[in-house]
């Protein structure tokens, strides 16, 4: 890994590359002494201009290829397990510097030739610019940085820079512009060097399992009224609903499994017997598989669908509903009804006996009467099937029956389309 003196390292070891390749190019005759530095171009003393090349590293950015590959990661207790690299793309200004005609011109072409054929910047030469045991006090500590150790070699590549933007660079430093070229360094990686905490033992065996929905959504349940019998279903239509560990829930707290021909599209399920009639709701839940058992995973939104109560049958097939003989007195009647419904109905919801008159001569208003049941709140059990409602005064004529509970009717069934049961004769 590189330590954080990585990129003075890198610098280091560009300026050591131009350095030796100067004497071969035999332009110490023409040039005089040529130097080589690394410093920022106002730190260069240009009253008395020699031949010079200088390396300056104006910007380093984020890397992006390396940015997110390796992320911090912590213990329970906070303390750090991993040490990630902080990625870096190093740009540099090259510019020449000269006493006479050309000198500076020569200089910056000779120097871009070696950065261009260099390309990369390998171990050996890392190692070569470090070698020796009379080194500087700068290099010495510079070659403890373990820029050859790095897992990717650092690449060279020319910097495209307008005019313009290289002006703005050398009026920072109140300079006047020598010819220049940009350049990057590519990419440096520094890491930090205390010890990250010991990290567990490797992971045998993952316990997670992956659902194949994250958003499941429902936009729709049909029929959006259900009357209650022994199998009745919904269908859930939205997306992303199905998986094989799926399950829909209800406000209940109840849970049923979607039928086999469901789909991520349209989950049918059948309803289970306890629910009461009413206002109900339903979601999907889609767990997610550790190993043998699930846990918690992505679920729906919340879709609201209607119960609706009806009468038991009796032997014969008939609504069960009962009544004791009718009192009359005069015109109206009293006497009290009993019904057996299904779902069996709480003791707190409200439950209403609804008669409409049948068979009213044409023009007549037809008589209806909501009659509320005694309050249940003090019942031993929570739900009961059976329901007497005391009924009196009601005008002597037959009555079409219905039942609301919590908001929810039976059904009346109608003949060449008109309804004509189940009733009561209070005749």
């Amino acid at each position: 890994m590189t330590t954080s003196l990585g990129i003075a390292a890198t610098t280091a070891v560009l300026r050591k590359l131009l350095q030796d390749a100067i004497p071969s190019a035999d332009l110490v005759g023409l040039l005089g002494n040529i130097t080589v530095t690394a410093l920022p171009p106002d730190k260069i003393n240009v009253a008395t201009e020699t031949s010079q090349l200088n390396l300056f590293m104006y910007q380093a950015r984020p890397n992006a290829g390396w940015s997110n590959s390796d992320l911090p990661s912590h213990g329970q207790a906070g303390s750090r397990l991993t040490n990630p690299p902080l990625a870096l793309d190093l740009s540099y200004m090259m510019s020449a510097y000269g006493a006479a005609n050309f000198h500076g011109e020569i200089l910056l072409g000779y120097g871009g030739l070696v950065l261009h054929q260099t390309r990369v910047i390998t171990r050996d030469l890392i190692k070569a610019t470090f070698a020796g045991g009379a080194l500087p006090p700068d290099l010495a500590l510079l070659a403890t940085a373990d820029l050859d150790g790095q897992e990717e070699l650092v690449s060279l590549s020319m910097e495209p820079m307008s005019i313009d933007d290289l002006s703005r660079l050398w009026q920072v430093f109140g300079e006047k512009y020598r010819p220049s070229i940009t350049f990057q360094a590519h990419v440096v990686l520094l890491r930090a060097t205390d010890p990250a905490a010991a990290s567990g033992p490797p992971v045998q065996r993952t316990r997670l399992a992956t659902t194949t929905s994250i958003n499941p959504t429902i936009t729709a349940v049909e029929p959006a009224a259900v009357t209650a019998a022994t199998g009745a279903s919904i269908d859930l239509i939205g997306t992303g609903l199905f998986s094989p560990d799926g399950v829909v829930q209800f406000s209940t707290g109840q849970t049923a499994h979607p039928t086999a021909t469901s789909t991520s599209l349209r989950v049918t399920v059948t309803l289970p017997g306890t629910l009461l009639a009413g206002v109900n709701t339903v979601r999907v839940q889609l767990p997610a598989r550790f190993q043998s058992d699930l846990r918690g995973g992505p679920e729906s939104n919340v879709a609201p669908f209607m119960l609706r109560p009806a009468f038991a049958r009796t032997v014969a097939g008939d609504p069960d509903i009962t009544m004791t003989v009718p009192v009359f007195d005069g015109e109206v009647a009293s006497t009290a009804i009993t019904v057996k419904l299904v779902p069996a109905v709480g003791r707190r919801q409200a439950v209403s006996l609804l008669l409409n008159e049948f068979g009213t001569a044409a023009g007549a208003v037809a008589r209806a009467y909501t009659i509320s049941a005694p309050s249940r709140q003090d019942d031993a059990t929570d739900v009961s099937d059976t329901i007497t409602f005391p009924v009196s005064s009601v005008e002597r004529a037959p009555y079409l029956v219905r039942v609301r509970v919590d908001g929810a009717e039976t059904e009346l069934l109608m003949t060449d389309g008109r309804y004509d049961r189940p009733m009561v004769d209070l005749t």
